[in-house]
């Protein structure tokens, strides 16, 4: 649909309309670039976190094998 309108305003010489159109286009792509990298941000960011919690957790394990082991 957006081509076709683009087609139009090229054929009738209106250079503003046809500048919109690709301004548009342009905004659109930026915007669904943009939320994509936010979610995989985000989705990054909180399998860090849960990878964070098991470390931790197994170096807690780890701790009490190791003391239990000294006796």
């Amino acid at each position: 649909m957006a081509i076709r309108q683009i087609r139009e305003h090229v054929t009738s010489h209106n250079w503003f309309a046809v500048l919109i159109d690709v301004l548009i286009v342009f905004v659109g792509v930026f915007l669904g670039i943009q939320a994509n990298n936010w979610n995989q941000a985000r989705l990054t960011e909180t399998a860090a976190r849960t990878d964070r919690m098991r470390l931790i957790e197994d170096l807690r394990t780890n701790e009490i094998d190791l003391a239990g082991r000294q006796l």
